[in-house]
């Protein structure tokens, strides 16, 4: 089975971004009860980001989100690709035109399941 993996890795067609896209694909966690999240759903910068987001009721990128928090954008960035591995945000990436200049640019919204989990989390405490 190691050899078939080594095999089909090296298969793989390459990206414009180049072998690294495949190491970023997320596939969202599936979670049975509530209490296998709560340590993704409680941290205290991912509450701030969720409240946010809800709040807001658009979608919101990276850069926004670090403005409004006051938190270095990287910290957002992994935040939200924590939140993306469980299916609580979803991203889409459009082009923004900031003057002449276009800029591709991943935008964030909260999702169904985020929304029922918070829910649920509320109703626990």
């Amino acid at each position: 089975m190691k050899n078939e993996f080594l095999c089909n890795f090296h298969n793989l067609p390459k990206s414009l971004y180049g072998w690294k896209t495949y190491f970023h694909m997320v596939i969202p966690m599936a979670y049975d009860n509530i209490l296998d999240v709560v340590p993704i759903l409680t941290h205290p910068l991912r509450l701030r980001i969720i409240k946010k987001l809800l709040e807001e009721e658009r979608p919101m990128y990276a850069n926004e989100l670090a403005r409004e928090l006051d938190v270095p954008r990287k910290n957002i960035s992994f935040h939200l690709s924590r939140l993306k591995e469980y299916d609580f945000v979803e991203d889409e990436l459009k082009i923004k035109s900031k003057d002449t200049n276009p800029v591709a640019v991943r935008y964030y919204t909260p999702t169904k399941e985020l929304r029922n989990a918070m829910k649920e989390l509320k109703n626990m405490l």
